[in-house]
């Protein structure tokens, strides 16, 4: 978060020179694996992401740490917050999965991801906004690059012709496709060999992301992006100095997008799991049309004689009827029984 959040603890914003960021990292990472307590003989997996080797100073230390489903996890017999507070004297900001705290007046962010992320969380933060700025290519495909690896979403407009298939459309589930690094690098157009070199400056950085075969500068404009990450990456200083970057330049056309529709087929032959989840979600969603043409608010309101004011009492028969029943019964119930039903709840709901 680039010390912003040292305001809350009433601390003017403070950057690190490497040999001082480098000792806080280390006498950190030290100090939460000496006091953390398992209840199982597991070993704390905790790293810092790397960070570009020629950067001057540091704006803030990105702590990753792994947390083993069904461990419990306690620092000297605390809760990670208390553990904190009293380590520091300072109360943690807590933003979902991430806590933040400051150490000798330099901000902390420490993210807990379920242990199989921990890997691929790492590579995601490494390096600056690399992560972010590889993620709009994936974007382009159809695919979510983050934390949890790389993802498909499967969405309704996949089923629905009368829904466009965006990034507002109902999500059915975030399906993990990969969590190996140069499977995903390769989806990419990115050589994951010349990744695992690192990088030593933020040129560096760009000429990796722009060396991608998919590279295309209209996708990091913050006209092209959606409200929530254009205001978000306007604040990146690092994705900003990028766009300076690449509007400095002219590019050659590189491998073309194809439609989203495209991909999703390509992506069932490439991962049969996905292929398993999506013929799922659309036997849901087909099961769902037929329901909802059945059972319906404006149907139970014909039923009922109800004025257009009443749909709160139809939702509430709607969703009793819905606890009853399974989509599937549902499905196959006939009308009259259906309406019967409607007019029973009617007397007790409403």
């Amino acid at each position: 978060m680039g010390g912003k959040l040292l305001k809350n603890w009433g601390l003017p914003e403070r950057r690190l020179d490497n040999i001082n960021y480098e000792k806080i990292k280390i006498d950190l990472l030290h100090t939460l694996a000496t006091d953390v307590e398992f209840n199982e003989p597991v070993q704390l997996h905790a790293m810092a992401a790397p960070a570009i080797r020629n950067k001057v100073d540091h704006g803030d230390l990105d702590i990753i740490v792994g947390v083993f489903g069904g461990v419990d996890m306690k620092w000297k017999g605390k809760d990670f917050l208390s553990y904190i507070e009293e380590l520091t004297t300072y109360k943690p900001h807590k933003n979902s999965n991430v806590i933040s705290f400051p150490i000798q007046g330099f901000q902390v962010d420490v993210t807990f991801v379920p242990y199989e992320e921990f890997a691929m969380s790492v590579i995601y933060t490494s390096w600056g906004d690399l992560g972010n700025l590889m993620g709009r290519i994936y974007h382009k495909m159809g695919l979510h690059y983050g934390h949890s690896g790389l993802q498909f979403w499967i969405r309704q407009g996949m089923f629905d012709n009368n829904i466009a298939w965006s990034d507002s459309d109902h999500i059915y589930e975030k399906a993990v496709l990969s969590r190996n690094a140069k499977e995903i690098f390769t989806i990419g157009g990115f050589d994951y060999d010349r990744w695992q070199q690192g990088f030593d400056s933020e040129q560096d950085v760009f000429d990796f992301v722009t060396s991608s075969k998919y590279f295309d500068p209209v996708l990091f404009q913050l006209e092209t992006l959606n409200h929530t990450n254009r205001t978000r990456n306007k604040k990146r200083g690092m994705y900003m100095r990028f766009i300076e970057y690449v509007n400095s330049k002219e590019w050659d056309v590189k491998e073309p997008f194809l439609e989203k529709s495209t991909y999703a087929l390509y992506y069932q032959t490439m991962f049969p799991m996905l292929h398993k989840d999506i013929s799922k979600y659309r036997l849901e969603y087909e099961i769902s049309k037929v329901v909802k043409q059945k059972l319906n608010g404006k149907q139970v309101i014909e039923w009922l004689s109800l004025e257009d004011t009443d749909g709160p009492c139809a939702g509430k028969i709607m969703s009793r009827m819905k606890e009853i029943y399974t989509p599937a019964e549902l499905l196959i119930l006939p009308i009259e029984k259906i309406k019967k039903d409607v007019v029973e709840y009617y007397s007790t709901l409403c």
